[in-house]
């Protein structure tokens, strides 16, 4: 398995939209939900990231299928920006505050796309061994390092 570098993150500038529609500058928000360099461990050998890497795109022998849920969230989001924008607009006299309820919008749809994604399953021999059939979930620890950053700073929404 190759080492990814980076993160596997779904990017919002909202106020850059605004400005696109409206010539209006307002203060720097973006987004980004997902999983960052900074992730813990996933287990002994191998992160977060690289976990998350195997689940998006599969592997090269075709083993694991690529179950991309990123292009769900990506979708999801460009739907919805004008949701944010107006989020945004009623809460720009405190960004962390549109930046979290935002975020915090965005991260929650991302963690459904992961509860929620069935197809492709698991293989007989991964049920047998997991015990049941989510092709995105074991232990439900990956998922909890699905966070957002506001501004490119923190981790929020973890657990």
């Amino acid at each position: 398995m190759s080492r990814f570098k980076g993160s596997f993150t779904v990017k919002l500038n909202v106020s850059a939209s605004i400005k696109k529609e409206t010539k209006i500058k307002l203060p720097l928000l973006v987004i980004k939900s997902g999983i960052f360099p900074d992730a813990r461990h996933y287990a002994k050998n191998i992160t977060a990231v690289n976990l998350y890497a195997v689940l998006l795109y599969g592997t090269r022998d075709g083993r694991i299928p690529s179950r991309n849920v990123l292009e769900f969230l990506n979708k999801y989001v460009e739907d919805n920006k004008n949701n944010f924008v107006g989020m945004y607009l009623k809460n720009r006299d405190n960004i962390m505050n549109a930046g979290t309820i935002i975020g915090t919008d965005i991260n929650n749809k991302h963690k459904a796309l992961i509860y929620g994604f069935k197809s492709p399953g698991n293989a007989p021999s991964t049920i047998k061994q997991k015990g049941f059939n989510d092709p995105l979930i074991d232990t439900g620890t990956l998922v909890k390092s699905i966070a957002f950053s506001i501004n490119g700073k923190g981790r929020y929404g973890r657990g």
